[in-house]
């Protein structure tokens, strides 16, 4: 879910009427993930109407990045980097391959995931869950690192970072 208008309308536009700048970094993915839940309205969801109508096919890539970048540029916004992929991979990450190595060990029988990093007693899918929020912290860490590199290249370091669920508004 990516609910890009709400995300622009409701915080790049007002910082910059407070005058600051803002720089946008942004990781997206386009394959869709088992949901915790199955609730009929995930089933119902489609992109943000900044893309495009509705249509059996989604936006390529380059129409989402430069819409993107346009809707900030026209909030007074930066996009300062934009990671688009098919799915955050989490085999290469050797913290996480070291955890899946120990739970398969003291656990056999059970998916890698059921575990880590929340163990949770609600009705849904508990490993996809997991995977899920393991996507989303992957992502962060990606974009973190990005801005650490934008700061180390330019001498200076942001007053404020927000990380933004815009799917929360």
């Amino acid at each position: 879910r990516f609910f890009f208008f709400s995300s622009v309308r409701r915080l790049v536009t007002p910082l910059v009427r407070q005058g600051h700048h803002v720089d946008y970094y942004l990781a997206l993915s386009t394959r869709e993930e088992k949901a915790w839940r199955t609730d009929r309205y995930l089933r119902q969801l489609t992109w943000d109407s900044l893309f495009g109508p509705p249509a059996s096919a989604r936006p390529n890539n380059s129409h989402i990045r430069a819409t993107v970048a346009r809707q900030l540029e026209l909030a007074g916004g930066r996009l300062r980097h934009f990671d688009l992929r098919e799915r955050m991979v989490l085999s290469d990450d050797a913290r996480l391959q070291a955890v899946r190595h120990v739970a398969q060990a003291e656990h056999p029988a059970e998916d890698v995931d059921l575990r880590f990093p929340v163990r949770s007693q609600g009705k849904g899918n508990v490993a996809d869950a997991n995977r899920n929020i393991l996507r989303l912290f992957r992502a962060l860490e990606l974009l973190w690192r990005q801005m650490q590199s934008v700061e180390d290249a330019a001498g200076w370091s942001y007053d404020y970072t927000f990380f933004l669920r815009d799917d929360i508004w």
